[in-house]
């Protein structure tokens, strides 16, 4: 948890109490979180922001969000093959990370993908990389 003057999440707690239906009106679950408050920094009626961990962690490969297209229902990247020439990539998306994305399908790590002047760019264009 943090709060709205705080940087990272600084205060860490459990939660003790979660309810099993969603608030139609707002789409939100009700739970109760416990933190210790030995330096009384904590009030009642403060606001928060919270991270929940919703898994166990994983190793992903992430993009920038900027560098994806969307094509109707199909999610593309631009790529820059051995030839330094443009490909796309079909690709499927996993959870965003801040500005990046989780890429769970279409990507390997040795990919170059393309991530600026992507309104240039152009399928079997030859570019040069930088």
């Amino acid at each position: 948890m943090k709060l709205a003057n705080e940087e990272g999440f600084p205060h860490r707690g459990g939660v003790d109490f979660f309810d099993n239906q969603v608030d139609p009106k707002t789409g939100t679950i009700r739970m109760r979180g416990v933190f210790t408050n030995e330096d009384r920094a904590l009030i009642p009626g403060m606001f928060a922001t919270v991270r929940l961990p919703a898994g166990p962690p994983v190793e992903a490969l992430t993009i920038p969000q900027t560098a994806v297209v969307s094509d109707q229902d199909y999610k593309l990247v631009y790529v820059v093959n051995r030839e330094s020439v443009v490909e796309t990539r079909s690709i499927k998306l996993g959870r965003a990370h801040g500005p990046l994305r989780a890429v769970l399908e279409g990507l390997t790590p040795e990919d170059r993908v393309i991530i600026n002047g992507l309104m240039m760019v152009r399928k079997g264009a030859k570019v040069e990389a930088q």
